[in-house]
């Protein structure tokens, strides 16, 4: 060696740390012949030109990074030497705790490396991951050209690159005026077999006010020649971006009966190691979505940016780079084609600045409780106070209850409880499939048990046990025919498990009567074991009276929704006056008396009540612009 084999001190620059560094592991790893394939198999100078009296590998790699010489010869040099060792095998060993180039005989090292859970990923865990996070990411199209990629954060945000939409955003990191017009963000441009490209597209705008927080890339970033050996901190070349509406709570079209979602920037993976695994999701030159798998390479001061192997090209800006497991790990922002070596910036940096955001101010803070006074499309709940905490509470998983019935009058809104329950839990990433029981009015047992497995877990070939003679009919629709049904609602039309707690709502069983051995078949099913940890069932019935004798009591809540009230407003004018930051005690009182003198004159059902607050509403808007023009 050139020296005593120490690191170089701290104290010196960066750069010459890095350069020091670089011939120290050099002479450590490699004899000169191996220094000088690694580096002419990539295009650098002979290593033979530049060694010195001692004729070390070190002194060799000194002199090529000397920055006295051209900086295209030191960083082509440097790249080499970087793409080298990271791949050698005893390199491997410091990356891996064992030697990546593994002896095959070598059964203890092969099971240590199959046993990294960051480098292979299990497959119906993957595949899971995949369908669940592929709904939230979209192409972004300015003034109709595709530019970049981007992702939902929350159910109405979409994050991407700041270059991406850059152009309309002024110095000042203010949108310009119209631009929200001047884009496009293009969800579920996927390719199913059998299906014509674009036949899934939802395309959304955005918001008027759009640009929640930005933040530029550093200079010079955007330049071929290679990485920025030194970022700026704070430069994170992102855009967080408020769509015209709530995308996130809208199932795509290609899966009805659950939500788009989005990606949960709080449940980040841990921080990327070289070596381990980089998956993208993008839309490369403005294509379909695709997916891209490679290794994380290296790291820039600081760890302001992650480097990778994972193939991108023009159009992958703004793309969500994850770990195996499909926890956010970068936002992918540059390439460098000579480097060979992409590049993106840790998601934990840009969550900070997120929800560090205008004096401690989070664009993406969760959400207030779970069952506010209005449901994501802004309808009040009203009245439903009891009902909405075991929903709740069903949904959580924190309850024993597996069954409601809901009753009440005409008029009482149980129609409206039935959607309320299926927004709910949607929004919770669960499945729920509101039916009219007129749908299977006369329907055999074996028909209903049919339609059911199809139109959930799509078994459309799916056919039941045959039948016994009728003295053993009973028994066996409440056993074998119950097990079937329940068995293939627990798993997909490919047999996967169906992780996702299913809700069955059957509305208008007040009107429509099922045929008696189709009703044992329900009550069977209600009563029976849930179909496993995988797929718990959870049933809803509106307007159902019978009788549940066989099922445990424990497990039904029975609800009789009342005609409104006037204090049933309150809970919903409190939620208005706390979304307003004002008191509204004097228009909670007259709203309440309004209701009241409401129901006197005979309106009674929910949707006429709210269309009398609606005129009161009204009514108070104009005397107010009234008062304020005199």
């Amino acid at each position: 060696m050139a020296d005593d084999g120490a690191l170089p001190p701290a104290e010196i620059t960066p750069a010459e740390r890095e350069r020091k560094i670089l011939a120290y592991v050099a002479e450590e790893c490699l004899k000169f012949e191996g220094l000088r394939q690694m580096l002419m198999n990539q295009g650098a100078d002979d290593p033979v030109a530049f060694r010195g009296a001692d004729r070390s590998v070190e002194g060799a790699v000194l002199a090529l990074l000397d920055p006295a010489r051209t900086s295209a010869a030191v960083n082509l040099a440097r790249i080499a030497l970087y793409e080298g060792l990271f791949y050698h095998r005893e390199i491997g060993k410091l990356r891996f705790g064992l030697n990546e180039v593994i002896d095959r005989n070598d059964q203890d090292a092969m099971q240590a490396m199959q046993a990294r859970d960051d480098i292979f990923a299990r497959w119906a865990e993957f595949a899971e991951g995949m369908s669940r996070v592929g709904p939230a990411i979209c192409k972004i199209r300015v003034k109709g050209t595709d530019k970049g990629t981007g992702f939902l954060v929350s159910d109405q945000h979409v994050l991407t690159a700041h270059h991406t939409v850059g152009s309309l955003i002024d110095t000042n990191g203010v949108a310009k005026p119209g631009s929200d017009l001047q884009m496009e963000f293009v969800f579920d441009d996927i390719v199913l077999a059998g299906k014509p490209i674009g036949a899934f597209r939802t395309i959304v705008h955005a918001a008027k006010d759009w640009l929640e927080l930005s933040s530029v890339r550093d200079d010079d970033e955007d330049k071929p020649t290679g990485p920025l050996p030194q970022i700026t901190p704070g430069r994170l070349d992102f855009a967080l971006i408020k769509l015209a509406k709530p995308i996130g709570k809208i199932p795509p079209r290609y899966r009805r009966n659950s939500p788009r979602g989005s990606i949960d920037l709080a449940n980040l993976a841990t921080p990327a190691q070289s070596g381990t695994q980089m998956l993208i999701a993008h839309h490369p030159g403005g294509a379909d979505l695709r997916l891209s798998v490679g290794l994380v390479h290296t790291f820039s001061n600081c760890r302001q940016r992650i480097r990778y192997k994972t193939p991108t090209v023009h159009g992958s800006s703004g793309a969500p780079c994850f770990s195996v497991d499909w926890r956010p790990q970068a936002l992918h922002n540059a390439g460098y084609d000579a480097a060979r070596v992409n590049q993106g910036i840790p998601v934990a940096l840009i969550q900070a600045a997120i929800t560090g955001a205008g004096g401690g101010r989070n664009v993406l803070a969760p959400k207030p409780a779970f069952l506010s006074p209005v449901t994501a499309e802004n309808k009040p709940i009203l009245g439903r106070q009891d009902l909405a905490e075991r929903i709740e509470a069903m949904i959580d998983g924190s309850s024993d209850l597996t069954t409601i019935t809901v009753t009440g009058a005409t008029g009482s809104g149980k129609t409206f409880t039935g959607e309320l329950v299926r927004s709910l839990a949607m929004s919770r990433g669960q499945q729920a499939f509101l039916f009219d029981a007129e749908k299977f009015a006369g329907d055999t047992p074996e028909k209903f048990a049919r339609r059911l497995v199809n139109e959930i877990s799509g078994h459309v070939d799916a056919e039941p046990p045959p039948a016994p003679d009728s003295r053993q009919r009973a028994r066996w629709i409440t056993l074998k025919l119950s097990e079937w049904t329940q068995g293939l609602l627990a798993v997909d039309s490919g047999g996967a498990p169906a992780r996702r707690t299913l809700w069955l709502i059957f509305d208008g069983l007040d009107v429509v009567q099922f045929a008696q051995e189709t009703h044992d078949l329900l009550v069977a099913m209600i009563a029976g074991d849930e179909s496993g940890p995988a797929q718990p069932l959870r049933y809803v019935l509106l307007g159902y009276g019978g009788d549940l004798a066989s099922v445990q009591p424990e497990r039904i809540w029975r609800s009789d929704l009342n005609l409104l009230s006037g204090t049933a407003v309150a809970p919903f004018m409190a939620h208005v006056r706390d979304a307003l930051g004002k008191p509204l005690d004097d228009q909670l009182r007259e709203a309440s008396a309004y209701v009241e003198q409401a129901r006197d004159l005979g309106i009674t059902s929910v949707s006429h009540l709210a269309k009398a607050l609606e005129r009161w509403a009204a009514r108070r808007r104009k005397g107010a612009d009234a008062a304020g023009e005199e």
